[in-house]
């Protein structure tokens, strides 16, 4: 994937931010009302068997969910997380394109709730749900 195909809206995810600098390249779009974000599958990213690694996956989903609510409640304090689930559909390859598409979000006085899918150019790569302690300045 070269820049020429990231899709209109999507920005770099700037370094500097921990873990996610290892997940890198990350893209994320906040001009829309959901937040949007996406991963390049690199080499390292990938198994022994040459596909996208499970913990690669499930990290890249913790990133996607908690940037969802974080741009929902315009809030950048910390978000624990407290559990997540994620089925595991079909394999993706290097050089793929992967976003995060949301499915479902709710919200209570204490946790956040979200859940998706991340896409890939052939279909679904997983199935992912997440439940958050939201920070105290939201609550």
């Amino acid at each position: 994937m070269t820049d020429a195909t990231i899709p209109q809206g999507f920005s770099l995810l700037p370094k500097g931010l921990g873990f996610n600098d290892e997940l890198a390249p990350i893209y994320i779009n906040g001009s829309e009302e959901v937040f949007r974000s996406a991963i390049v599958i690199q080499k390292r990213h990938l198994n022994p068997m040459g596909i996208w690694h499970g913990g690669v996956i499930l990290s890249f989903a913790d990133f996607a969910m908690a940037a969802i609510l974080s741009h929902k409640l315009q809030s950048h304090g910390g978000m624990p997380t407290i559990n997540m689930n994620v089925d595991f559909i079909a394999p993706s390859n290097e050089g793929d394109w992967i976003e995060f598409v949301l499915d479902r979000l709710s919200l209570t006085k204490l946790m956040g709730n979200v859940s998706g899918v991340l896409q890939g150019p052939n279909g679904v790569v997983a199935r992912v749900n997440g439940i958050y302690r939201l920070p105290r300045q939201a609550a």
